[in-house]
């Protein structure tokens, strides 16, 4: 169908006036643009080692590029806080939960750079769900200008609350 509408059509008769103008030029412009598309991909295929070469030069920069910038959307920013989220099986005990949320309160507080916390049992933030399964803890860091070390920078922080809280918990917790 679209080589139908497309093929060329010698005019029968002549039109004149605005819009046959307009046609006009439009036609001389897209052929125009189809003479050149149709001589680029020709001058690239007569040269084709030269374009694998820019293809391999172009893989080689954009690997460059994504090996040595960071991981994440947005690199991390130090708030002052972190949000910790833990889950435990479906249908836990409030009891059970504030038994896991007292345990990630002791080993937050164990944390260099952590100034304090606030937990909320049966609670789940990133969802906004209110279950007897979920807690919600919030730990605040110490103020910047307190927080000299690397050890107590945000993103060593939150490793450390992390690789312990896995270490020590059978509860998944995302902070």
């Amino acid at each position: 169908m679209c080589a139908l509408l497309l093929q060329r059509v010698e005019e029968a008769q002549a039109h004149h006036g605005p819009l046959a103008r307009f046609f006009a030029r439009f036609n001389r412009g897209f052929e125009r643009t189809r003479n050149g598309y149709v001589a680029s991909v020709s001058a690239m295929a007569r040269h084709i080692g030269a374009r694998r070469r820019d293809f391999g030069v172009l893989l080689v920069a954009v690997w460059a590029l994504i090996s040595t910038r960071p991981t994440g959307l947005v690199p991390p920013e130090d708030q002052g806080f972190v949000v910790a989220v833990a889950t435990l099986p479906a249908a836990a005990s409030l009891e059970r939960t504030n038994a896991v949320s007292k345990q990630l309160a002791k080993i937050a507080r164990e944390v260099a750079g952590v100034d304090g916390l606030v937990y909320l049992s049966g609670f789940n933030l990133l969802t906004g769900q209110v279950a007897s399964y979920n807690a919600t803890v919030f730990i605040r860091f110490k103020p910047w200008d307190v927080r000299k070390s690397r050890a107590e920078q945000v993103g060593a922080i939150v490793r450390t609350l992390t690789a312990r809280s896995t270490t020590r918990s059978r509860t998944p917790t995302s902070w």
